[in-house]
């Protein structure tokens, strides 16, 4: 806030200090020339003065609109990213979650193809799996793309996404294989090794 009054204090001193400095190269103008200045030159001294005035004005106004604008994206960033981390805290989520964490227990041990093989058993905790995969990739993405502020999810999710990342990297690797898709969750992974 303090900043923005500062910003105005300026503004008003440019206004000021620009219609001052005009009037002064006027009466100077008028003074040094003596009765032959016209009062065309001092019109075109005025006119220069104010127009040059002006254009500082409106530099200084850039460039606070674009002072504004970065401050309003950053906002934007992170009213995002506190979305996901609501997202992840649902309870539909949270659920979700519980699912997985178990899974993950369940899974550690075994081979990528017995993975499959175990989900294939229980479709509820597949699902499960899945949707948080795919969750962490949104999240990947939304960062990747500037739509999510990386440090605010870095603080929530680190923990989260590296414990799961390596839990389930067999069984990316195996669903790539199986698909002849080196994409599947690649943004995920990389978040997850720039977070480890």
């Amino acid at each position: 806030m303090d900043e923005i009054r500062i910003n105005i204090y300026v503004r008003y001193a440019v206004l000021l200090l620009g219609v001052f400095l005009t009037i002064a190269a006027m009466v100077i103008c008028y003074l040094w020339g003596g009765p032959s200045s016209t009062l065309d030159n001092v019109l075109k001294i005025f006119g220069s003065g104010i127009a040059l005035t002006a254009l500082v004005y409106a530099a200084m106004n850039v460039r606070l609109i674009y002072n504004s604008q970065q401050h309003n994206l950053e906002m934007k960033r992170k009213s995002f990213s506190s979305d996901l981390i609501s997202q992840f805290n649902s309870p539909e989520m949270t659920k979700l979650s519980i699912i997985s964490y178990a899974l993950k227990k369940d899974i550690k041990d075994l081979k990528p193809d017995e993975v499959v093989e175990y989900l294939e058993k229980d479709q509820d905790k597949k699902t499960a799996m899945v949707a948080s995969l795919n969750f962490f990739e949104k999240l990947a993405i939304s960062i990747e793309h500037g739509l999510a502020d990386e440090k605010l999810l870095r603080d929530f999710f680190r923990g989260i996404v590296r414990s799961n990342f390596h839990a389930l990297k067999g069984f990316i690797e195996l669903k790539r294989k199986e698909n002849q898709n080196n994409k599947i969750f690649e943004k995920f992974e990389a978040l997850a090794r720039r977070w480890d």
